[in-house]
């Protein structure tokens, strides 16, 4: 296993395999067809609540990293029935915060923190990593080639939609997943980030990586240490509404407007020499999903004269910082609009 973090860390903080596989977009339909049956049945083998999973109770460990040299760490215990019936408690520097879903309504408590862009990541890691679905519901084209890292060998699957441009789309572009032989996710590259799931098991005929990394220019963002994972009895939990406040909004579609008045920290992207050289410009126009917190988690391309600009855009937007978006009074993840321009003058 620490060969496979070894390859993963010079995979994915390195843009050598970035810039060396690409994926065509010239196949044939049954290769698109058998991108898409292998990608669905990726989803299922790693996620813990499809519809035959039986009642869990998870508990993970995590440590989050800002860049400054400063971490937080806590706890996060949940207990599962189905999509519509769960509670989670997060405990962090002492204090607990909850959020539920129940009887077809969500809550939080009044106290609860914002959760932060990187736990949200890693918490879909763990319990659902892969979806099969667009970020906003435009048709895909997965793409899938086999890679061998050392004497490992994944098949990596990419999440890839039609582009309106000649270029080949390069591998990480659109969120890329790399599995074993039985279809155990192992690697992700996924909106400018690189998660590695290592240590994996099966748990009620699932695929679970127990220790998770994820890091963007090679630097950590997070990192998870599954502690308890068992199956339990529907009635066990409580799940009780008193002293919770209802949220039951969800994700909040802002205007790309509004959103830009909300931004406190950016960075400008850089022109790619190769790009300006051959005189190519115009709008790279990205799906973002931003955080509570205000960080990004979530940034997928939808249209760009160049997959080079995309992935330039896709890199400087996963550094912005938004202040957080307040929805009747309550602290939401936001689903945007962000344009990047490329103006050769």
């Amino acid at each position: 296993m620490n060969k496979l973090r070894a390859v993963a860390c010079c995979v994915f903080s390195c843009c050598a395999f970035l810039s060396t596989s690409a994926f065509a977009f010239e196949s044939k339909a049954e290769k698109i067809a058998a991108a898409t049956e292998r990608l669905k049945a990726i989803e299922v083998m790693n996620s813990l609540d499809g519809e035959d999973m039986k009642p869990w109770h998870l508990k993970y460990s995590y440590t989050l990293h800002d860049g400054a040299e400063k971490s937080s760490s806590g706890t996060i215990e949940e207990w599962w029935v189905s999509r519509d019936k769960w509670r989670q408690v997060r405990t962090e520097d002492g204090k607990t915060s909850v959020r539920m879903r129940v009887g077809g309504h969500s809550y939080i408590s009044n106290d609860a923190a914002p959760m932060p862009a990187a736990l949200q990541t890693l918490q879909d890691a763990i319990v659902h990593p892969v979806q099969y679905a667009s970020a906003n519901g435009q048709p895909l084209e997965p793409t899938q080639e086999n890679h061998k890292f050392g004497s490992l060998e994944l098949s990596c699957v990419m999440r890839a939609r039609h582009a309106n441009t000649e270029d080949t789309v390069h591998l990480g572009l659109f969120p890329t997943f790399c599995v074993a032989a039985d279809n155990a996710l192992r690697l992700t590259s996924t909106s400018g980030m690189n998660i590695v799931a290592n240590l994996a098991g099966k748990f009620q005929g699932h695929a679970v990586a127990t220790k998770l990394a994820g890091t963007r220019d090679g630097v950590a963002l997070f990192g998870g240490t599954i502690e308890e994972l068992r199956s339990k009895s529907e009635d066990t939990g409580d799940w009780s509404t008193t002293d919770l406040l209802e949220r039951d909004h969800g994700l909040a579609r802002i205007g790309s407007g509004v959103m830009a008045g909300q931004v406190i920290s950016k960075v400008q992207p850089r022109y790619p020499p190769n790009a300006r050289d051959h005189h190519i410009s115009g709008a790279v126009v990205l799906h973002a999903v931003i955080g509570e917190d205000g960080h990004l988690r979530l940034i997928e391309p939808i249209s760009f004269p160049s997959a080079e600009l995309a992935f330039e855009s896709v890199h400087t937007l996963s550094k912005w910082v938004y202040k957080p978006y307040l929805l009747n009074g309550v602290i939401t993840e936001v689903e945007t609009t962000v344009v990047m321009n490329f103006n050769l003058n």
